[in-house]
Formats: structure tokens, sequence, C-alpha cells
């Protein structure tokens, strides 16, 4: 089981990647969908988060809500149901591009 996850995820990130190429983010005809790429880590931005759910595939993604943060990876997902003001980051991405954060959200 844990062979047929790793197999299919690596896959969904080599997807990713091919559909965002240079771009942080994609969004194809699928309505609702959106995917993300981020090579770097970086510092949290404020926003609205509008309802969700962000399934990161690789790379960790963390969100702050008031005082509770969220942290989300390949084996964990961030639902939301109403728009909520977060401060949001791409909390583990690598430097040099080689496994950097994929994510999907609808």
């Amino acid at each position: 089981m844990d062979d047929d996850f790793e197999t299919n995820r690596r896959r969904l990130v080599a997807r990713i990647a091919r559909w965002t190429g240079d771009a942080e983010q994609y969004r194809p005809a699928i309505a609702g969908l959106t995917l993300h790429r981020h090579t770097h880590a970086d510092s949290p931005f404020d926003c609205l988060m509008e309802p969700a759910i962000a399934v990161p595939v690789q790379g960790v993604k963390q969100t702050w809500l008031g005082p509770e943060v969220y942290a989300y990876d390949r084996h964990r997902f961030l639902l939301t149901s109403l728009d909520l003001p977060v401060a949001m980051q791409v909390a583990q991405a690598s430097l040099n591009g080689e496994r950097p954060c994929n994510a999907a959200s609808f």
C-alpha cells in the first residue's frame, strides 16, 4: 500500500511540475482546481482563504488562524468551509528547485 501511495504521489508531483512550468500556479479547465508549485520556502503572508481542500503532495505548508498553526504535507491536508483571514507560508521546499512544494487546491 505504501509503495502504491508513493508511486502515485511521485506521478502527481511530475504532472504538477509539467502543468505549472515556471509559474507558481496553474488553473486547468477543471472549475475550482488550482495547482501550485513553490521552489523555495518563504515568509508568512496575510490573505483571505476561500473554502478549499488543500493537498500538498510534496513539501510543507503552514496556515495560521489566530494563535492556531495548521501544518499540512503529503500525509495531511487542510480543509476550510468558509472564507477565513489567515497567514500562509510555504514552510518547506528545496532551495535548488529539485524538491519544490507542490499542491492542489479545490
